[in-house]
């Protein structure tokens, strides 16, 4: 062979040290990919959703990420080595070992469910799915030899991911499913063309019909022929758009009979949004129906009877003024003329039917005013009431200046009602303040408070108070708790209170001990008699 010239040696050398760094720079750059690939599967295996975890015989943690550090609240190498036992609620370890037992006598994959306790203390619910490997060589991603693990030792690589919040929707769901089952409402579920695809307790029990026999049959079956077009109707608006609506409308039973109920549908759509059918809740409404409109004509009898009372009540003590007139002027008469010309009996007796003249006409002149209150009402419209109290203290100045009572109050308000009556209102309790006074001066006080839908007034005294097992009687007609000779009146004044006080809307009652002063309170709605 011709040896090679030294030119032609220097030629292939240079040649050789081209390919050589050719090599080279092939090599860096499949370095470079090989290092980039590894950072994606590093960051790929510590971020995963889920917890990677590498168990030895044992149940020793030898690898984890970094999810399932932190899923168990500690870092990834304060975990190395450590037994996942001590992270097993107490009551799931004996299943965590049998568990792991199972594992590594079997190579088909297994799961289970566990409550498990983070470093804290703080517990949560996991699944693991685990499959048993062996591996020649056991390393950690970072390429270091797993520690406790030797080459051809089976191991079991496990996924860890927190279900807490899936159990506490399926126990959440599996609860809602028992409500439903159980509820005497009847709840249902239908397709579009009627058919019925769910019938629980209530519908048996509300329609006659089994679930079995409910699966054979059509939601049509219920509807009275009055009601088909409203049900047809009804899966048009759903099949168009509307969600949810309630109404009132009529089913039949399987005996025939006519239940008004209150139906809640929902229209159901599948994961892509296209309806699917129709939930219901079905309530029975019949006897509360019936209820209802015995209710309404009982109150419209009473409003009736009530009208009629007030009516005869007027009309009664209106007619009766002209006779008891009569009788009270010639008891007067006879008592004028013939006093002292007859003997004690007699001047008693006379004594007795004048006295007894003039209090039956006060009690039908009080009765009067009771009368009148609704038979006489105006209609309401915006009043003052400084303005209404103060007329009420120009009525009452003669028995204000005779007992030296002080009168004293805050900014009272504008509100809804009749100016005449709420004097009236206003008068009676003052002047109920004056007359069950002490010794000394009567001290009265008159307040209003804005309690949003209402106007809270009060009138405060300083008198001889009230025993509280009186509060409710005080607003009867007629009733006295004192005698005549004490304390003059016909006992109406405070029904009549309370009589105007209710036509306002409002309602009144009083807070009152023996010996320490009495408080009168009433409320006016701000809507001029209608409750919000």
């Amino acid at each position: 062979m011709k040896e090679k010239t030294p030119k032609e040696l220097v030629h292939e050398l240079r040649v050789h040290q081209i390919e050589l760094q050719m090599q080279n720079e092939e090599l860096k750059k499949a370095q470079l990919a090989l290092e980039v690939s590894r950072n994606k599967y590093l960051d790929l295996y510590d971020f995963a959703p889920v917890g990677f975890f590498t168990f030895t015989r044992g149940g020793r943690i030898a690898e984890v990420n970094l999810t399932g550090a932190a899923l168990l609240g500690a870092e990834r190498q304060e975990l190395l080595n450590r037994g996942f036992g001590h992270f097993v609620a107490p009551e799931n370890l004996e299943q965590w070992e049998r568990h792991l037992v199972s594992m590594y006598k079997s190579e088909e994959k297994q799961s289970c469910d566990l409550a498990l306790k983070r470093e804290d203390g703080a517990t949560f619910h996991a699944r693991l799915d685990s499959i048993r490997l062996a591996l020649p060589t056991a390393r950690l991603p970072d390429g270091q030899e797993q520690a406790g693990v030797s080459g051809g030792t089976p191991v079991v690589r496990t996924t860890v991911s927190d279900i807490t919040d899936r159990k506490r929707m399926d126990e959440n769901i599996r609860l809602l499913a028992t409500v439903v089952r159980n509820s005497n409402d009847a709840v249902t579920v239908q397709d579009f063309e009627g058919r019925i695809i769910s019938w629980n307790r209530g519908a048996e029990l509300m329609y006659g019909y089994s679930e079995d026999e409910a699966f054979q049959m059509t939601i049509w079956r219920l509807m009275p022929a009055s009601k088909r077009t409203e049900q047809e109707q009804l899966v048009r608006r759903l099949r168009a758009g509307e969600t949810i609506h309630s109404f009132e409308t009529q089913r039949l039973t399987r005996e025939g009979r006519l239940l008004d109920v209150w139906l809640t549908v929902t229209k159901l759509v599948d994961d892509a949004g296209t309806p699917v059918g129709i939930a219901s809740t079905d309530r029975d409404i019949t006897e509360r129906k019936r209820a209802e409109e015995v209710l309404r004509k009982t109150i419209a009898d009473m409003d009736r009877s009530n009208k009629e009372l007030e009516q005869f009540a007027y009309v009664a003590s209106h007619d009766l003024q002209e006779p008891l007139r009569m009788v009270a002027s010639f008891t007067q008469l006879l008592a004028k003329r013939y006093k002292d010309k007859l003997d004690a009996d007699a001047n008693e007796f006379i004594g007795y039917a004048v006295d007894g003249a003039n209090r039956m006409q006060k009690m039908i002149n009080d009765l009067l005013s009771y009368s009148r209150v609704e038979t006489r009402g105006k209609p309401f419209e915006a009043v003052g009431c400084t303005a209404i109290l103060n007329q009420a203290l120009t009525n009452l100045r003669m028995v204000i200046e005779e007992t030296g009572a002080m009168i004293t109050q805050d900014p009272l308000p504008t509100v809804m009602g009749e100016e005449s009556q709420l004097v009236q209102l206003f008068q009676n309790l003052i002047d109920n303040a004056i007359k069950f006074r002490r010794e000394e001066p009567p001290r009265i006080h008159i307040s209003a408070e804005d309690r949003g839908n209402d106007w809270f007034f009060s009138v405060k005294d300083n008198g001889i108070g009230i025993d509280p097992q009186y509060n409710e009687r005080i607003f009867i007609i007629f009733q006295r708790l004192h005698r005549r000779e004490e304390y003059p009146g016909t006992g109406i004044g405070l029904t009549i209170c309370k009589k105007i006080v209710e036509r306002h809307g409002g309602r009144v009652w009083v807070d009152s001990q023996p010996g320490n002063g009495s408080t009168f309170y009433f409320t006016i709605p701000k809507t001029g008699g209608l409750r919000l």
